[in-house]
């Protein structure tokens, strides 16, 4: 069991880097080459994924787990590709309009989602406490912050100038382009 959830622990964090870069990729494309339409860069990005993962089906013995796989988890996975990819266009289609800061801290919401429904479908093999709901809640509301303006939010709470300041730093420098907001 504790091999399994090492394995998990470091796939689930290899999803999280790339899931995490890639609207911060999308959104850089939209902006660069504003002509293109969602659809068209939806297609190119699911084409890319779909020759990436055909590579994995090379792999010997493949296609052996795939055919053994039970047939009453047919439609689960069917059902999650066609959500995955129901998302993905919302997902593109909001990055094309909107900044980053503002679409990234409504993606956290699908944390929502996925305990709400972990315990609706899977609850005998999910494990819901204390600590998994305060960390979703965290999770949650640290995405909502960051979104926030620094001046309504530092002149809202009233806060020291010199934290103010270090709240104004940014990582990637340069000044703010408004016109992205």
């Amino acid at each position: 069991m504790a091999r399994g959830v090492f394995s998990g622990t470091i796939f689930g964090l290899g999803a999280a880097m790339c899931y995490g870069s890639s609207p911060l990729m999308a959104r850089q494309a939209f902006l660069y080459a504003p002509d293109i339409g969602t659809a068209a860069g939806g297609c190119l990005a699911y084409t890319a994924a779909t020759l990436f993962f055909l590579l994995i089906l090379l792999k010997p013995g493949s296609w052996a787990d795939i055919k053994s796989m039970k047939r009453e988890n047919l439609p689960w996975f069917l059902s999650s590709a066609v959500l995955v990819a129901i998302s993905q266009a919302f997902v593109y289609a909001s990055l094309a309009v909107a900044p980053l800061m503002v679409v990234t801290p409504i993606l956290q919401l699908s944390l929502v989602f996925r305990l709400f429904l972990s315990q609706l479908i899977n609850r005998d093999h999910e494990v819901m406490n204390t600590a998994v709901l305060i960390g979703a809640f965290t999770a949650v509301l640290g995405s909502i912050l960051v979104s926030l303006d620094t001046d309504e939010l530092t002149t809202l709470l009233d806060l020291p100038l010199s934290l103010a300041d270090f709240l104004h730093y940014r990582l990637a420098g340069g000044p703010l382009d408004t016109n992205l907001l």
